[in-house]
C-alpha cells in the first residue's frame, strides 16, 4: 500500500484520501458516487480554492457596481427627465379632460 493523497471530487469538491498506487486508476467518489480519472495538473489547493473564490466575489461585486451605477446614470439621465415630464403633463391633462366631461355629464341628471 503507498502513501495516501488528499485529493478533490470535480464533481462535489469533497476530500478523498486516496492510495498512490491508485491515482492512474479512475478514482469513485465515496460522497456523491461520480468516478473520475485523476489529473494532479487539474487538482487545486485549498488556499488556491480560496483565492479563486475571493477573486470570483471580487469581480461579482464589481459587476453589480457597475450595473447599479449604469442603471442610476440611466435613470437619471436627461431624456428619463424629459419623458417624465411628458408623461406627467399628458397623464394631468387626460386626467383634467375626464374630470370636466364627468362634472359635465353629472350635471345634466
Amino acid at each position: 500500500m503507498g502513501k495516501l493523497n488528499e485529493i478533490k471530487c470535480p464533481n462535489c469538491g469533497s476530500s478523498l484520501n486516496v492510495d498512490s498506487d491508485k491515482l492512474n486508476d479512475f478514482i469513485k467518489c465515496e460522497y456523491c458516487g461520480s468516478s473520475f480519472e485523476y489529473e494532479p495538473s487539474k487538482q487545486l489547493s485549498d488556499v488556491e480554492i480560496e483565492r479563486l473564490k475571493t477573486e470570483q466575489a471580487r469581480l461579482a461585486s464589481e459587476n453589480f457596481d457597475k450595473i447599479l451605477n449604469r442603471q442610476n446614470e440611466m435613470f437619471n439621465s436627461p431624456q428619463i427627465k424629459l419623458f417624465r415630464i411628458i408623461f406627467l403633463v399628458i397623464f394631468i391633462t387626460v386626467f383634467a379632460f375626464i374630470l370636466f366631461n364627468m362634472i359635465k355629464i353629472m350635471g345634466r341628471f
